[in-house]
């Protein structure tokens, strides 16, 4: 999957070292979105959204993350949409969102 992360880089922004780590800082940000959304679903009003964005971009591993394009980058970013996925789930009792669940455990393989 890093692969295909840093393909479709460097179509966008040329083979350039920003190519290469356009979708790092990208995915970090999709990723933080896509937590806080989940914890809305699973607790109550926004307030533990921003607390798990907060916490999730004050983590090292996320900050290298976003600068060195790494295995662990569309690992960790696929893995927070399977959960985002599974709060979705559990919030609206979609059998649907067994797809979505599916897709993004399987991309983060």
């Amino acid at each position: 999957m890093v692969a295909l992360f840093i393909r479709a880089g460097t179509l966008i922004a040329g083979e350039t070292p920003l190519g290469i780590r356009l979708f790092g800082p990208l995915s970090l940000a999709l990723r933080s979105v896509l937590l806080a959304r989940a914890a809305e679903d699973l607790f109550p009003g926004r307030k533990a959204g921003i607390w798990a964005a907060a916490l999730l971009n004050a983590t090292l591993l996320a900050g290298v993350g976003a600068v060195a394009m790494t295995p662990d980058t569309p690992l960790l970013f696929f893995w927070t949409a399977t959960l985002w996925a599974l709060a979705r789930l559990y919030r609206t009792q979609d059998g649907r969102w067994w797809l979505a669940v599916g897709l993004c455990a399987g991309a983060a393989l």
